[in-house]
């Protein structure tokens, strides 16, 4: 990946140089078919933008006529952000994020995915059945663990009771089912 990175930033790197050197040459060949002196039609480029530059930079405006402007420009973005911020409501199941699911409690976030437009679980994490704090995951074997306590909860034992081994699919499974059927706690 940081190889295709290289290759695309040296790209445009490429152009860049490429017709900053083609224009004078360029230039060249075309003044040697037009019998003019070399580079004429470079150096009228380059004397024209600075003179539009030096128009620009010395056309006497009123200091007010700045300020007036940018406050306007100012009060545009305030009022877009206003207004983009109504049209993007965020839906009820958004502060649903803990919850007991089969016998363990589990938090998570949502992410909004924008190209599919719609909400996507994440960070779905189980919590100790004992001291309620946050289980780390190891993966050889699967195994969840409390740092607290250090009660450990794998997938090959405990699969009868409250101690049965909870997959993270079924329970985003449940999750999404909950928010379909409106089983969630939401706002007053």
């Amino acid at each position: 990946m940081a190889q295709n990175q290289k290759k695309e930033s040296a790209g445009w790197k490429v152009a860049i140089v490429s017709s900053l050197l083609l224009a004078p040459i360029g230039s060249l060949i075309y003044d040697m078919i037009k019998a003019k002196p070399i580079l004429s039609t470079f150096q009228a480029w380059v004397s024209s933008i600075y003179s539009w530059i030096v128009w620009l930079l010395n056309y006497p405006i009123k200091t007010w006529y700045i300020l007036v402007v940018v406050s306007v420009v100012v009060i545009i973005i305030v009022i877009a952000g206003v207004l983009m911020t109504d049209k993007k409501h965020s839906p009820d199941f958004i502060d649903y994020k803990i919850d007991k699911l089969k016998n363990w409690y589990w938090s998570w976030d949502y992410w909004y995915n924008s190209t599919q437009l719609k909400y996507n679980i994440i960070n779905l994490m189980p919590y100790c059945g004992k001291c309620q704090m946050i289980m780390l995951e190891r993966r050889d074997p699967v195994t969840y663990y409390c740092p607290k306590c250090e009660f450990q909860h794998d997938s090959g034992s405990y699969n009868f009771g409250p101690n049965k081994w909870e997959e993270k699919m079924d329970i985003e499974a449940l999750i999404l089912d909950n928010i379909d059927k409106k089983r969630y706690p939401r706002k007053a």
